[in-house]
């Protein structure tokens, strides 16, 4: 009975357990290390961003559309409407 109340024996028959448990620990926290450093690297890369381009980042997470004003002469140039004399598909109509 005195070998059983002896802490070092009591610590070698639950060594599996403790061995088990740390190696748990450190793997919960080497993922916990990985995730943050992670997060990390695009915080310096949105750190890096213009304030438009920020913008611009925040209307595309949002889901949001915003026309420019190249999005508005991008429209306009290349959108349905009135034939241009530039406009390949439309030069039939124009000539005529």
């Amino acid at each position: 009975m005195a070998i059983q109340r002896n802490p070092i024996f009591c610590l070698a028959q639950g060594a599996p357990v403790l061995l088990s448990a740390i190696r748990n620990a450190i793997d919960r926290s080497k993922t916990g290390l990985g995730h943050e450093a992670e997060m990390q690297a695009l915080r310096d890369r949105y750190e890096s961003l213009t304030r438009r381009e920020r913008e611009v980042m925040a209307l595309v997470a949002s889901g949001q559309k915003k026309t420019s004003r190249w999005g508005a002469r991008h429209q306009r140039d290349h959108g349905e409407g009135t034939p241009r004399p530039g406009d390949a598909e439309n030069e039939g109509r124009l000539l005529r």
